[in-house]
């Protein structure tokens, strides 16, 4: 499904020479939800950059459903690859309404003409994938994103990332910009809705709970590289003070 091969890169600083993926290799079954954690530094936003385009590897390969990435544009990739990010404000727009936006979703990679009022067909999808959040944003879809709270917000810029169902979805920390109830309701929809959709999804956090509680695989990284692979079996035996134990000693 998505493979990565020998990814490398080394950020050029003054002084020395910083790898940021280090000979990194992983894959990703169809299905799967795949948890990152990892200190300042290890590689976790410069993999995603690294997958979405918009960082220029040293070496090696991308490979999505047997498409190879190498050379395609972060807006031809963006066709397949669905991202939410960690600030709701960068994967909305404020002064456009709840419509507008997922149809600006729907069109995304496409080079149709822009037409931001949705057919009957497409404003029926809305509605359904909105009702998923149990927020009654369905029932918004005029009102402006920017009336909408911090969460509201980033469970909309998720439907739009999983309108037509991604070969892949990145989640880029997408709960941390978000007071604790917020977070709390995003990551349970999030869960419900990867689970629903069979989305594979790789999702980078910084919340420990979460690592340990979402998704069936647990990836460690330090210094570029992956450092601990655990399946779902071994994930459900961790624990947080293992997790703090690893982070201490690195």
């Amino acid at each position: 499904m998505l493979n990565l091969i020998h990814l490398s890169k080394i950020y050029a600083q003054s002084l020395e020479a910083r790898p940021a993926l280090d000979n990194l290799s992983l894959k990703l079954e169809k299905g799967e939800f795949v948890s990152i954690i990892g200190s300042n530094g290890a590689g976790k936003s410069s993999l995603l950059k690294a997958i979405v385009g918009e960082l220029a590897l040293d070496s090696g390969k991308i490979i999505l459903n047997q498409r190879a990435l190498e050379g395609m544009s972060p807006y031809c990739r963006s066709q397949f690859i669905g991202r939410v990010f960690q600030d709701p404000n960068l994967g909305t727009v404020a002064d456009m309404t709840v419509s507008e936006n997922l149809v600006l979703s729907a069109l995304r990679g496409q080079s149709a003409k822009l037409r931001l009022s949705p057919n009957p067909s497409l404003k029926k999808l809305f509605k359904e994938r909105l009702a998923l959040l149990e927020m009654g944003l369905e029932n918004k879809l005029e009102q402006l994103v920017g009336s909408l709270s911090g969460g509201q917000r980033q469970a909309l810029s998720l439907v739009m990332a999983i309108l037509t169902p991604p070969d892949l979805l990145l989640l880029d920390e997408h709960c941390s910009a978000l007071d604790p109830k917020s977070s709390k309701k995003i990551m349970q929809l999030t869960d419900k809705i990867v689970r629903q959709l069979g989305i594979t999804t790789l999702m980078v956090t910084h919340n420990m709970h979460d690592a340990l509680q979402f998704g069936s695989r647990l990836i460690m990284l330090h210094q570029g590289r992956i450092i601990h692979d655990y399946n779902a079996d071994q994930k459900n035996r961790l624990n947080l003070d293992i997790i703090h134990d690893f982070f201490e000693i690195l």
